[in-house]
């Protein structure tokens, strides 16, 4: 099978769309799923340290 030759961004891009697609598959098959937006909330609260009043 022949090498597919692309940048490191785009290589991490992959894994971490492929890992968000995963959670979401593994949540649909233990019915619980997962509220997006409350995860979506959390993860820019984490990544701008954002203190709620």
């Amino acid at each position: 099978m022949r090498r597919i030759q692309s940048p490191r961004h785009e290589k991490w891009i992959f894994v971490v769309i492929t890992c968000i697609g995963l959670a979401l598959w593994v949540s649909l098959k233990i019915h619980r799923p997962i509220d997006l937006n409350k995860a979506i909330g959390w993860m820019i609260d984490q990544v701008f340290n954002i203190q709620k009043d």
